[in-house]
């Protein structure tokens, strides 16, 4: 092999290893500046918009509604988060029924040190809940919700899986009004 041919060689080798370091450094750099994404402290506001099914009880539901949820968080540490809520559930085509929930919550990660990328959280919050039954009668009053999730990274994008559970303290028409929403949206 000649000298030339050598130079050529190792030239090649270099970059290809040089290249492949580069690459791995790469990959592991945005993982870290993902899950740093997903775990920032500092981070004053963000967001989270999910959709879904809701269940409801209390409003002589005609069958599942249609369940919309928007919230600005504000991250205290990794595991506790503020926010303040719009939770919207209604009845689709000729279903009068909705149940709309405005107030403040609270999210908790208990495992967010160790599992990084995904993440079990557990919510509760409490608003002013506005509620119309099937019949068309209004009652509003204090709401609360409680329930749980889990939120991922994939694609880098931070993913939200969730079940709620709301209860309206009024009665209407003799009935307490509760949804329970499944959700799945993102949060920003």
């Amino acid at each position: 092999m000649s000298i030339k041919n050598k130079l050529l060689f190792m030239t090649v080798i270099y970059f290809f290893v040089a290249g492949t370091a580069q690459a791995q450094i790469g990959s592991a750099g945005e993982t870290r500046a993902a899950v740093a994404r997903v775990q920032d402290t500092g981070r004053p506001i963000f967001g989270t918009a999910a959709l879904g099914p809701a269940f409801t009880s209390g409003l002589e539901s005609g069958g599942p509604m249609y369940n919309v949820i928007a919230a600005l968080n504000y991250n205290f540490s990794r595991e506790i988060s503020g926010k303040i809520i719009g939770d919207l559930a209604w009845g689709g085509g000729d279903n009068a029924e909705r149940f709309f929930n405005f107030g403040l919550g609270a999210d908790y990660s208990p495992m967010a040190w160790v599992m990084g990328r995904t993440t079990p959280y557990v919510t509760a919050d409490a608003g002013l809940g506005l509620t119309r039954n099937a019949g068309e009668n209004e009652e509003n009053g204090l709401a609360f919700g409680a329930g749980g999730g889990l939120r991922f990274l994939a694609q880098r994008m931070n993913w939200d899986v969730n079940l709620h559970y709301t209860l309206l303290t009024a009665q209407n028409e003799g009935s307490t009004p509760s949804v329970l929403g499944v959700r799945g949206g993102v949060n920003f």
